[in-house]
Formats: C-alpha cells, sequence, structure tokens
C-alpha cells in the first residue's frame, strides 16, 4: 500500500481493515514490516504487532523494534513474544545476562522454542561460550521447519563453528544445507556466505576443485548484487597458490586490492599471501618488504598475525635459515601447517604429520607426507586429482624428489620451471631461485628463454643459426649451453632427440600472460632487459603486446590506469614512456587541459 494512502485512512480504519493492511504490507516485502506494525500499533492491536513482529523478526530494523517495545502496556510485557524481541534488543546493546533471563522466558511459547535457541547461540558466542554457543543452534535447527529463514541460519552459524575448529567435514555439510536453504528462499547474499564457508571448509580438506567452483558461484553471486568481497579473491588467490598457479593468484590477488580499500583485515590478508606469492616467485626481499610494511599493533586479530608469522617462518626456511624458522614457528600455536613446517625442517616425523592429516581430512599434508616418505604411488591420486602444484615448489620437499623426477615422466609433470622475464630475469624452479648470474653464459639463458616459449621445442639448426650466427662450431655451442642449463638445475631439464631441442618439464612464462595481465606495476617492467641484445624479435613483440594490453585497460579501466600512472610519474619523472602513455589516456578521455600540462613537462624533460 502506498504510504500517503496509508496515512490517509489512518484513524478512519476499523480494526479488521488495519490487520487487513498489515498483512498486506508484511508479504509485501521485507521493508514494509515497520509500516505494518505501526498500523497495528496505531489500532491498538499490541498483541498483535508483537507476534507479527516475531513472526518476521529477521525483517523487523531495530528502530521498529524499539518503537514496538515502547508501545506494549504493563499487562503485555509477560507475554512471550515481548520477551523474546526484548531479548533480541538486550543481545543487540550487549546486556547478555538480561538477554538470556528473556529468551529463556520466551522459549515457553512453542512457535518461538526454536528462535529463541538461536538468540541463545548469539548471546552465548558474544559471552565467549562457543560450546554452548553450538547446542543451541544444534536445538534451533532440530526444532526449526525444512526450508525456513531460522533454519538456513541456524546451519549457517553451525558451519561457520565448525570451521574455526577445524572439522572441516561437518562445517561443509552444514554449509551446503545452509546455502540450498537460502537459495530455495531466494536470500542471495546469505546464499553467497554459505557458499564461501563450504569453500572454505573444501579449501582446508584439500579438495580444491570443489572449493574453487564454490568460491566462484559466490562471487557471481555477490558481483550480480554489486557486492565483491575482497577476502573472497584472498581465499581464490590462496587456492590458485596451492595449485601452483603462481599467474592466477596474482590475478586474484591484483582483483582483491581494488575491493579492499577501507577494510583493514582482507588488506593484511591480502598481503600475506602476497608475500607468500614473492617467496615462490623468486621475489624473496620483495614479500619480506611486504611482512614489513604491514601494520602490527595492538588491533591485529590473532588468526592473522599467525597466518604472518607462518610466512615468514617459509621465508626463513627457504633462505636458509634454519634457527630463525624454529623461532618463528616456536611463537606459533599447534596446528597441521605448523606440523608441516617442522616435518619440512626435519624436527617431526612425516608419519606424525600423516596421522594428523588423516583424521582432519587434509589431503595437501597428507600428500606432503606421503612424498616425503617415498610412498610415490600413493600419493599420485591426490596430485592427479587437486594437482598440490605449491608442494614442487618447495626447495626441502623438492629434494626429495627431483632426482626420481628424471626417470619418472609422472613426476616431471608436476616441476615446472617459472621463469620471470618483465624486469630483472628469474627463474624459480623445484624450490630454488636462479638469475642471469647462475648460468655460465647469457646464451645459455637466452636458450632456456626460446625453448620455454614453444611445447613442441626447436629445430637444433634454426637455434644454432639464431644465436650463434658467426660461430665456426655452432653445433658446439649449442651442446654446451644445454650441458650448461642442465648442470645448472641439478638434472636434466633440456634434451635434444632427432635434432629436437625441447623441455622436459613444463615451463610458465610471465611474458606469455600479458594479453591478460591486470597488474599494473608488472606491465610497467622492462622486457628481458638482460637479454634484448640477444632476443631482439621476442622483445619487440612482447613490446607491442604489452602496448596492446595496456590500451585495452585504458578503455576498461581509464581512472585506475591514469591513477596509476600519475602516481609511478610522481616517483619516477623520466619515465618518458609511461608519461607519453598518460597523455594520449588524458586526450580520449576528453581532458585536453591535463594532457596539455603533462605534454610541456614531458618537452622540459627532453630538453635538459
Amino acid at each position: 500500500m502506498p504510504k500517503l494512502l496509508r496515512l490517509a485512512i489512518r484513524g478512519t480504519s476499523s480494526s479488521q481493515e488495519a490487520r487487513q493492511i498489515a498483512s498486506c504490507l508484511a508479504k509485501a516485502h521485507r521493508e514494509a514490516l515497520g509500516e505494518a506494525i505501526a498500523t497495528l500499533i496505531e489500532a491498538g492491536l499490541i498483541e498483535e504487532a508483537l507476534t507479527l513482529g516475531a513472526q518476521w523478526t529477521d525483517n523487523l530494523k531495530r528502530s521498529d523494534l524499539e518503537r514496538l517495545l515502547w508501545a506494549v502496556p504493563e499487562a503485555l510485557k509477560d507475554h512471550p513474544a515481548y520477551a523474546y524481541l526484548a531479548g533480541r534488543l538486550a543481545r543487540q546493546s550487549g546486556h547478555l545476562a538480561l538477554a538470556t533471563e528473556l529468551l529463556q522466558k520466551a522459549q515457553v511459547y512453542e512457535p518461538l522454542k526454536a528462535a529463541s535457541w538461536f538468540e541463545l547461540g548469539l548471546v552465548w558466542l558474544r559471552a565467549q561460550m562457543p560450546g554452548k554457543a553450538k547446542k543451541a543452534w544444534e536445538e534451533a535447527l532440530r526444532l526449526s521447519p525444512g526450508f525456513s529463514l531460522l533454519r538456513g541460519k541456524a546451519a549457517h552459524n553451525l558451519a561457520g563453528h565448525y570451521l574455526s575448529e577445524g572439522v572441516f567435514s561437518t562445517a561443509e555439510q552444514y554449509a551446503e544445507e545452509a546455502a540450498k536453504t537460502f537459495q530455495v528462499l531466494a536470500y542471495p547474499e546469505l546464499e553467497a556466505e554459505s557458499l564461501h564457508i563450504r569453500a572454505l571448509s573444501l579449501h582446508s580438506q584439500g579438495r580444491l576443485t570443489e572449493a574453487e567452483q564454490n568460491y566462484q558461484k559466490a562471487m557471481r553471486i555477490l558481483a550480480e548484487l554489486g557486492r565483491p568481497r575482497s577476502l573472497l579473491f584472498n581465499n581464490l588467490a590462496e587456492l590458485y597458490i596451492l595449485r601452483g598457479e603462481l599467474d592466477e593468484a596474482r590475478k586474484a590477488l591484483d582483483t582483491g586490492y581494488q575491493f579492499a580499500t577501507g577494510d583493514p583485515r582482507a588488506m593484511g590478508y591480502l598481503k600475506v599471501n602476497h608475500a607468500w606469492l614473492c617467496l615462490l616467485s623468486g621475489a624473496i626481499e620483495e614479500g619480506e618488504n611486504i611482512l614489513r610494511s604491514m601494520s602490527t599493533g595492538g588491533s591485529e586479530e590473532e588468526e592473522l598475525k599467525n597466518e604472518r608469522t607462518l610466512v615468514r617462518a617459509r621465508l626463513a626456511r627457504y633462505r636458509g635459515d634454519r634457527e630463525e624458522a624454529l623461532t618463528l614457528l616456536g611463537d606459533l600455536p599447534p596446528s597441521l601447517a605448523r606440523t608441516m613446517e617442522l616435518t619440512l625442517l626435519k624436527e617431526a616425523d612425516p608419519r606424525s604429520l600423516e596421522e594428523e592429516a588423516s583424521k582432519q581430512g587434509s589431503l595437501l599434508e597428507l600428500t606432503a607426507s606421503l612424498l616425503l616418505q617415498g610412498r610415490i604411488e600413493e600419493a599420485y591420486p591426490f596430485l592427479e586429482r587437486e594437482n598440490f602444484g605449491v608442494l614442487f615448489l618447495d626447495p626441502d620437499l623438492a629434494d626429495h624428489l627431483l632426482p626420481l623426477s628424471s626417470w619418472d615422466e609422472r613426476l616431471r609433470r608436476f616441476f615446472r620451471i617459472y621463469i620471470y622475464g618483465l624486469g630483472t630475469f628469474r627463474i624459480t624452479f623445484a624450490g630454488r631461485r636462479y638469475d642471469l648470474g647462475s648460468f655460465p653464459t647469457r646464451k645459455a639463458a637466452a636458450l632456456l628463454v626460446l625453448l620455454s616459449l614453444t611445447r613442441e621445442g626447436f629445430p637444433s639448426a634454426s637455434l644454432e643459426e639464431k644465436l650463434w650466427p658467426e660461430v665456426d662450431n655452432p653445433k658446439g655451442n649449442l651442446a654446451t649451453a644445454v650441458y650448461h642449463i642442465n648442470r645448472t638445475f641439478g638434472t636434466r631439464v633440456v634434451e635434444v632427440r632427432k635434432g629436437i631441442v625441447f623441455l622436459r618439464y613444463p615451463a610458465s612464462v610471465d611474458l606469455l600472460t600479458l594479453d591478460s595481465a591486470t597488474d599494473l606495476p608488472s606491465l610497467s617492467k622492462p622486457i628481458l632487459p638482460e637479454l634484448k641484445d640477444i632476443l631482439p624479435d621476442e622483445v619487440l613483440l612482447f613490446e607491442a603486446k604489452r602496448q596492446k594490453r595496456f590500451e585495452t585497460l585504458s578503455r576498461k579501466e581509464a581512472a585506475r590506469v591514469a591513477s596509476y600512472l600519475e602516481s609511478l610519474l610522481s616517483q619516477e619523472p623520466f619515465a618518458l614512456e609511461e608519461r607519453m602513455r598518460l597523455i594520449a589516456l588524458y586526450e580520449e578521455l576528453g581532458q585536453k587541459h591535463i594532457a596539455e600540462l603533462h605534454r610541456k613537462r614531458l618537452d622540459q624533460l627532453l630538453k635538459r
């Protein structure tokens, strides 16, 4: 009913008409419940207003709840609906003892028993009694009808409880029930939250394929609502890290940062995973700088603090600083992740890790323990199903497995060579970092880059002509370069067969992802600067791809690109190529005045 019409008939309608109006409003839309209750109060139907408020309590705004309770006469304050609603308000206001007393009174009324148990669970959770809260929600779930909002919320809260307790399989089951209930009742945001918890439960079990499906579904729902969640992108980035899909992880983190403004908690978790990604990418110094930049004040939540300490311990272990790693791990509470770190440091038995992982149903740590024990055949089904690529980026685990990969083709598929041609040239393989200085000659490094750009390999004759066009024995130079690469990595990475030179291990090259890159700082780095004289054609090809990608992003995300370029030029005024990009961008946006200012500044710099 339009508000103006409702106001016009106030005072003239009978009690029966007021009931009809209130019923229509309550059923019409969730936002109209306050108007429905106001109609009943004005008609003097206070008891019916209480009953309606208790029935649709989840749609009742706090202001409407307060107005309703103020209107209740003394004679009705023993009514179960009043006790329930007043208990709910007391809980919201932090008066936990009063809330408990009122909600327990409301339980005598059968229709409010399930709702009262649910509210008591919230009270006890706030009072830091999670065990009692769990029992209350279990009772609410048992008493609530199927596919009701109350049942969905009870299942959702139980999923969150079991997730925090590390009972991941139970958390997954409750979250699945909650998500289905919210889907049926058309509460998409609550459905997305339950899908998120289910994804986290699957993620924690190492069931990464199913977890990704739930993350993606939750993100689609929130995108349709215009409410993206940076923590979802952070969790998805961590999942990609566990699979060894570092390019996908970088994209997810970049998107997460865009939505994390004003959310220090989300920003903290994004930085922790960003530091871990840097570690796995061989950019250890960058990872350490990210962790140092994080605020470590008293407001930092314990879980985030522990995650940061765990990544610092990994950084120390990768650097070979055993003592620092052990000191940091000593500051952490017992957990499966901590046990795995201690196992990799040979401070714990892999069989203990296996037992603990089996109890918790955690496939990642179970797989790691099997690999450490040499039980590779048992580990293969988990590896092939979930592709735990992060295990093969760990130097201590790789030491056990890399020698075996030389003759085991199945194992080789999990060891990936990561080549970074944007900025300072570096390579990571089997948990070790290599730079240009790791190779006896630059042409050996250039040969590795060329081989990584194709799966089919190169004819040896074309490589000899490309890399050694003016020497007397190009065939010998090629054989020497192959020998140098294999000696550097400690295993036969490159092979020559029937005149074809190819990589025996899979490779990922950041240059091949330029077409879909979203990280603006990475896009601004020079391409193969140390090898551009040896690989000029490849450098020109990727420069053209980068320029095209910048143009695409400038059209789609003009404000973000302009903001980034302005920030970059404030620190590096002589970045002439970036200034020309910014001028072109402002002209496309129709901001001629700003473009002209930058053009004058460019002229000044060129005259120096």
